[in-house]
């Protein structure tokens, strides 16, 4: 059973599912050019579940989830460095975007959907990163 979800909010997840595609690549690209590096090995497993979770809904509303734009479209970073400021970047548009896309959706489910994406990106991923450098330094 679908649960009817209307189309605007959909399509508000649909844009925080293709920041998710986006923040994937990223860190499959760091992960391809070093390695299983941390912190992007523990990161692309948390952007792992906040994909399946998006088009899990999608698909519960019988709507075929968006496909992956981002996918081979990440160029290979030449330094953990790079990787690290593009994370970075991924990260701080998607907290802002779904910030944005909240004032925009009523729909409750839609809501803590971007709650979630926005606390991910905010409060989990942007910290691993900041302390990333740290502990490579240390």
């Amino acid at each position: 059973d679908g649960i009817a979800m209307d189309k605007k909010s959909l399509a508000i997840l649909s844009e925080g599912l293709q920041s998710e595609y986006r923040a994937r690549a990223i860190y499959r690209a760091a992960l391809d050019r070093f390695g299983e590096v941390v912190p992007f090995v523990h990161l692309a497993e948390t952007c792992e579940r906040q994909i399946d979770a998006l088009r899990q809904l999608h698909q519960r509303n019988r709507i075929e989830p968006p496909e992956d734009r981002w996918m081979g479209q990440i160029e290979l970073p030449q330094t953990l460095e790079q990787a690290r400021l593009d994370a970075i970047a991924a990260e701080s548009e998607t907290a802002d975007a779904c910030e944005r896309l909240l004032d925009e959706v009523d729909d409750p489910v839609a809501r803590m959907m971007l709650s979630q994406l926005e606390e991910a990106s905010r409060y989990q991923r942007l910290p691993l990163l900041g302390q990333s450098r740290e502990r490579r330094d240390a």
